[in-house]
């Protein structure tokens, strides 16, 4: 009956989403593509999972509800109101003059950054494992020095320049409706880390960012250009793309889990253990957050620190001064009945602001994306594209963690968010003066 409602109220909100926005994909459609999969294949119980209390799948609902309230909020506003459009800013967009030469100057340039910073991280692994074969081979302890942070010697965050160039050469890829080998550019500096550090997560964001910029500005320059693109000429590209992504996920897969015959498996799922495309870890990735977040609300788990999860980046800057002690980067785990630490963003949220926060926050990234939307078309800003595309972001991760918590996204938005708006404000100042 849960698999059936679900079915039922995504594609109403499907709908809803195309005759809201005029374009099928949307900040309403994301959500739905996040949550309906995990929660129809947690249904199917090819892992016996534990049953899962009834109010949890009301505040399933209920969040999914407030978030789409927070959508029709703006999109009801900006129906009453005639926005004021900045004509100016849209005759004359910097992005794309001289054949989009800043736009592949910043892919080239953080792009570079990003993908030394790597080869930095590669390098001290490489200085304590000896081969890249050994660092693969002993990619379950690299995980765990990861976690518990007895790596020493790499420089952190820098690497996250490669998801500022990944925005970048979205933009870039949405301009020139193709994906070419510059805007492969990023996608290697993030594989390249995320194999390194035996984490798919990054590569999992670097998807969401990339797809949503890329769909968001392409709907805009078609617009804006008054253009139809043919989609013959992406179908390689994503092609490309859709690989890499699998090749280096798989790869990730292997050498960091040696077994995949899980406890409670039926027989369907172990028929699956060889299967290089579909495995049970996979499943399990897809489906079992939602048995986490019934443990996590059935034990009352709340965080220590006020907003913890949120601004566990803020609490982990601060703790470097010895002010407060810094949040575990990955969550106590519970057996349902396999062993897993994910409980969706709604685990995150509940354990920084309780049951009222599982309204609130949804609302608030609904009101968000919307206002964005709008902000994005109106004005062809890439300050607002920004901050668009990370709220996707949110929402794509929305089935595994809140991703505000990560590096990954942290960085990313406060380094593009200054980047454009400076860009765009010497712009309009050397515009105002012709």
């Amino acid at each position: 009956m849960v698999s059936v409602i679900t079915i039922i109220i995504s594609l109403a909100s499907i709908l809803l989403g195309k005759a809201l926005f005029g374009k099928w994909f949307n900040h309403i459609l994301l959500y739905v593509v996040a949550w309906a999969p995990i929660i129809v294949l947690f249904q199917l119980k090819l892992i016996r999972y534990q049953d899962i209390d009834s109010n949890v799948w009301y505040l399933i609902l209920f969040a999914f509800l407030s978030f789409l309230l927070g959508s029709l909020t703006i999109y009801t506003s900006r129906r009453l109101k005639i926005p004021e459009t900045d004509i100016s800013f849209r005759e004359n967009d910097i992005w794309t003059a001289n054949d989009q030469k800043l736009l592949k100057t910043l892919i080239l340039l953080f792009g570079i950054i990003g993908l030394a910073a790597v080869l930095q991280n590669w390098l001290v692994l490489l200085k304590e494992f000896g081969s890249v074969q050994s660092v693969l081979l002993n990619a379950s302890l690299v995980y765990r020095m990861r976690i518990e942070r007895s790596i020493e010697g790499q420089i952190p965050y820098l690497f996250t320049f490669s998801y500022v160039a990944m925005f970048f050469a979205a933009v870039y890829s949405a301009s020139k409706n193709k994906i070419s080998l510059l805007t492969l550019l990023p996608f290697v500096g993030i594989i390249l880390k995320e194999v390194s550090q035996s984490s798919r997560a990054g590569i999992l964001n670097s998807f969401f960012l990339f797809l949503a910029t890329f769909f968001i500005y392409r709907y805009f320059y078609q617009v804006k250009r008054k253009m139809v693109f043919s989609n013959r000429k992406l179908v390689l590209g994503f092609v490309v793309v859709a690989l890499l992504l699998y090749i280096s996920t798989t790869l990730i897969r292997v050498t960091r889990i040696t077994n995949e015959k899980f406890k409670g498996a039926t027989s369907q799922l172990n028929e699956m253990e060889a299967n290089a495309i579909i495995s049970p870890s996979l499943y399990l990735y897809f489906s079992g957050q939602i048995g986490t977040l019934n443990k996590v609300i059935l034990y009352e788990e709340r965080s220590q620190l006020f907003a913890e999860k949120t601004l566990t980046m803020l609490y982990g800057t601060i703790a470097k001064f010895d002010l407060v002690k810094r949040p575990k980067d990955h969550d106590k785990g519970y057996f349902i009945p396999v062993w897993i630490n994910t409980g969706t963003y709604l685990r995150e949220i509940f354990m920084d602001y309780g049951f009222l926060g599982i309204v609130i926050v949804p609302f608030i990234l609904g009101l968000l994306s919307t206002l964005y939307w709008y902000k994005f078309f109106e004005t062809g800003s890439l300050f607002n594209l920004t901050i668009l595309a990370h709220l996707y972001v949110i929402v794509g991760f929305s089935f595994v963690i809140f991703v505000v918590r990560l590096s990954t996204w942290v960085f990313p938005v406060v380094i593009l968010s200054v980047i454009t708006y400076l860009i765009e404000k010497r712009n309009k100042k050397s515009l105002n003066q012709k």
